[in-house]
């Protein structure tokens, strides 16, 4: 894997090593070795396959190689990685053929054939798992649940998955939140401003602005 884009505080560390080294962008990543973000840091690890995975604050991730599948030439299938910390954001480049992005956290293994999921590690070493596309299975004590496109999934520590459920719909744009340009100056500072409806349930929201529409490069988070 290699790293890139990076925010802030990213530091590397490769497993004959003990100290953190801070990373850089297209940092080559190789098996074993660990990526952490900072305060208000955020780091995009791109993999061989193509998959990747956006760290938000306070994540670690650990590269621990290819997953393959059981087949006579035990085919590499994709990535292998765990998060033993924090939130990523991500998953395959697209949905074609077998391929599939294995996420492993303290909690449980979560396999991955979407393009757009987040998986959460608390401070419990508990999991949420949020699927935007695709679909996951997510594994834990012997049991296993399927989660759909627009479906999540939490699992405890030491228990199995709970029953999938519904995530709350998006966020929608208020009426004058629609497109706007802003011209700048160089060297000059502008305002973005956007309002949103309530979702009903909602306790809080996570706002980022970036500059692409993947959100690969996000500016603010």
């Amino acid at each position: 894997a290699r790293v890139s884009w990076l925010q802030k505080e990213v530091l590397a560390k490769a497993p004959s090593m003990l100290d953190w080294l801070e990373a850089t962008r297209d940092m080559g990543l190789w098996k074993l070795y660990k990526v952490t973000t900072g305060k208000k840091s955020s780091a995009g690890i791109q993999f061989e396959d193509s998959s990747r995975l956006r760290m938000r604050e306070r994540a670690l991730l650990v590269i621990y190689g290819g997953a393959a599948t059981q087949s006579r030439v035990n085919k590499r299938q994709g990535t292998d990685v765990m998060v033993e910390r924090g939130t990523v954001r991500g998953g395959l480049a697209s949905l074609d053929g077998d391929k599939e992005l294995v996420v492993r956290t303290p909690a449980a293994e979560v396999r991955l054939r979407s393009t757009s999921s987040q998986i959460q590690v608390d401070e419990a070493q508990s999991s949420v798992v949020s699927v935007y596309d695709g679909k996951a299975q997510v594994a834990a004590q012997g049991a296993k649940v399927q989660v759909p496109a627009g479906y999540g999934t939490a699992v405890a520590k030491g228990k199995k998955p709970r029953k999938p459920r519904k995530l709350p719909v998006p966020p929608r744009w208020t009426a004058d939140s629609g497109d706007a340009v802003v011209m700048i100056a160089p060297g000059g500072m502008a305002t973005f401003q956007g309002r949103w409806l309530a979702v009903k349930g909602a306790r809080k929201y996570r706002v980022e602005l970036a500059k692409d529409k993947a959100f690969r490069f996000p500016m603010v988070d």
